[in-house]
This record gives structure tokens, C-alpha cells and sequence, in this order.
């Protein structure tokens, strides 16, 4: 512990530190939200009754043995 402190006696200011940090944050997080919109464009676009008859027809052509579908609500709790 005392090596530690003595490492940061060294550092007199450290400037927007905080600021800095937003920043990397929020540049993140802009890319999470582009995938999120893109999946939920994706959702919308199958939520159409024709989309989702090609969907069940291509999975059947390439012999799923299940259909897969659409999850539109989810509990998160």
C-alpha cells in the first residue's frame, strides 16, 4: 500500500480525468446503439406476416428441425 501511495506522490494534477472518461464511454456506447437499432430494424422487418412465411420456408429448405421465430417481448427482471 505504501508503494502505491508513493507512486501517486508524483502526480501533481490530473486534468478532466472524469471528462476524459465520458467521453470514452459515451464513443462505446454509440456503437452499441447502432447494433441495437439494427436488430430491432431486423425484428420490425420480420414482424410482417410475408417476411415471416419466407423465414419458415427457408428454414425448411435447409432442413432445420425446429422453426425458428421472432421473440418480441422479454422479461428482463
Amino acid at each position: 500500500m505504501i508503494k502505491i501511495i508513493s507512486y501517486f506522490n508524483n502526480i501533481t494534477h490530473i486534468s478532466y480525468i472524469v471528462y476524459t472518461f465520458q467521453l470514452v464511454i459515451r464513443k462505446g456506447l454509440a456503437l452499441v446503439l447502432i447494433l441495437v437499432a439494427k436488430a430491432k430494424r431486423l425484428i420490425r422487418f420480420f414482424m410482417y406476416f410475408k417476411q415471416m412465411e419466407y423465414l419458415k420456408e427457408v428454414q425448411n429448405t435447409l432442413n432445420y428441425e425446429e422453426g425458428l421465430g421472432i421473440i418480441d417481448d422479454m422479461n428482463t427482471c
